[in-house]
């Protein structure tokens, strides 16, 4: 799945912008939601891509992913704007707990709690 979102991020990319790069955390999480499946992959990633240059941000990190993977459909659908605007406190409890499982499953240390 890292070589075919590679090629995605490349394929989609304007050659004269930044390349974007995926925390390993947001890597984690994008592979859980879309279980193996290339059409998540697809529409996740054009969501988080949307998400990131909205923001002018090159690194995605795990909160693009959890907001691009929850949206229904993509990102650039009228009718449901998606949010663009990182929480004030992340990660929260529920994307706290599927994150440090996804870090454990590949052999990972799990984050620490959230102050």
């Amino acid at each position: 799945m890292e070589q075919y979102l590679k090629d995605w991020l490349k394929a989609t990319s304007d050659i004269n912008s930044k390349p974007f790069i995926l925390s390993k955390d947001a890597k984690l999480l994008l592979h859980h939601f879309a279980a193996g499946n290339l059409a998540e992959i697809n529409r996740i990633a054009l969501n988080m891509l949307m998400i990131s240059k909205a923001r002018g941000d090159s690194v995605i990190r795990s909160w693009q992913v959890w907001v691009a993977a929850k949206f229904p459909g993509r990102a650039d659908t009228a009718s449901k704007p998606i949010s663009k605007e990182e929480p004030a406190s992340w990660p929260p409890p529920e994307a706290f707990k599927v994150i440090n499982l996804c870090r454990i499953e590949h052999g990972l240390p799990p984050l620490s709690p959230p102050p």
